[in-house]
């Protein structure tokens, strides 16, 4: 993915390429089709053309560090810090998407 921080669509294939891995590794399959399927309508024209105005080079780098820390945790074995990995990952990948439709207040 560090290689693909210049390249939207291949950072959103490598992006749901580690979700869907992560959904397989414990084993929910209805998860795994879930991510899957979102990931899919990510890379359709509509949201390719829309996701112009939200990520980058910027977005996937912190996208990327959030991820570093989701494997860190899984590697190391330690559900809890996994799990507070991806709550952060995915609380920052929604703030990242809405702010951009926030007003600015200057």
């Amino acid at each position: 993915m560090a290689a693909a921080l210049h390249d939207t669509p291949s950072a959103i294939r490598l992006d749901g390429a580690f979700h869907i891995a992560i959904a397989q590794g414990i084993g929910n399959s209805v998860l795994t089709h879930l991510m899957a399927a979102s990931y899919e309508q990510r890379l359709s024209p509509f949201f390719e053309r829309f996701s112009v105005h939200f990520e980058g080079p910027r977005t996937w780098r912190l996208a990327l560090a959030e991820h570093g820390a989701i494997r860190d945790a899984i590697a190391e074995g330690d559900p809890s810090a996994a799990r507070e990995a991806m709550r952060h990952h995915l609380t920052e990948s929604q703030r990242r998407f809405s702010e951009n439709f926030t007003p600015d207040p200057n």
